[in-house]
């Protein structure tokens, strides 16, 4: 399960409708290979830190680059590989697409 997006624009959510909706991320055809692939895709990225990992869950926090900003992260892996996400930052209201564009760079890792 994954919590609502709050009303403000800065996040995104593969369980919401209307503006913080995004596609789940595709599988990899299990969840445990899905959550390899998942793992190493979050690795390769900079200023993230894992918060908890568990069989079909991770949560990983982002910090902004200049402005030290955090975002929160879910996964969540299904038996069959798909991955439900949500992003959202924890301060401020805008976030000029920052979590929308996170996300969808990981769909891109994850389809290679």
């Amino acid at each position: 399960m994954l919590p609502p997006c709050p009303d403000s624009p800065n996040c995104v959510s593969s369980l919401e409708n209307g503006d913080h909706q995004i596609d789940a991320l595709a599988g990899q055809g299990s969840r445990a290979a899905s959550l390899s692939a998942l793992a190493a895709a979050l690795d390769s990225l900079p200023r993230v830190d894992w918060q908890q990992v568990g069989d079909d869950r991770i949560e990983a926090t982002f910090t902004s680059l200049v402005f030290r900003f955090v975002d929160d992260v879910v996964f969540v892996i299904h038996e069959d590989g798909r991955i439900d996400v949500r992003s959202a930052s924890r301060v401020g209201h805008y976030d000029f697409g920052a979590n929308r564009k996170r996300v969808e760079m990981l769909r891109d890792m994850l389809n290679q």
